[in-house]
């Protein structure tokens, strides 16, 4: 087999510029529209946003929230987790698993993760946590989209 040689080629990770360029009168509209009405939090963009996405994921309703954070401790909040519980998550999550935790008033509990997968590792569970069964949830994390 024979291998040709190209001119290396430079991609873009991330084209904003362009992106924005192609978009911009429907943005600055949008922009100028909310600055004009100083509707920051809520208003009928925020609700336009949760009708559509309720509809695109085909539940009845959507809460959109000011950020992951709030909307991890919505979810574990929903779930029943609050005082007195724990969650286990991976050593090496971001801190907003951990802060949403601690917003219920549950308490974060850090296990290992495997050094080859970097994801949690069953053994290092087994091994460093032998009361797991007292988590009341376990915050799998997918770190830079590796699975959790």
């Amino acid at each position: 087999m024979t291998s040709t040689r190209s001119a290396p080629t430079t991609i873009r990770f991330v084209a904003l510029r362009e992106q924005y360029e192609q978009l911009k009168p429907e943005i600055d509209a949008a922009v100028s529209s909310v600055l004009g009405r100083s509707a920051y939090i809520g208003g009928a963009e925020v609700a336009e946003f949760e009708r559509w996405f309720a509809g695109y994921c085909g539940v009845p309703h959507a809460l959109g929230v000011a950020s992951g954070t709030t909307a991890l401790e919505l979810v574990l909040r929903a779930l029943g987790v609050g005082p007195g519980d724990e969650v286990a998550m991976p050593v090496n999550t971001f801190i907003a698993t951990a802060a949403a935790v601690v917003m219920t008033g549950a308490r974060p509990v850090f296990v290992d993760v495997d050094e080859h997968q970097q994801s949690r590792s069953r053994d290092a569970r087994a091994r460093d946590r032998a009361q797991d069964e007292g988590d009341r949830a376990r915050a799998p994390v997918r770190p830079s989209g590796a699975d959790a």
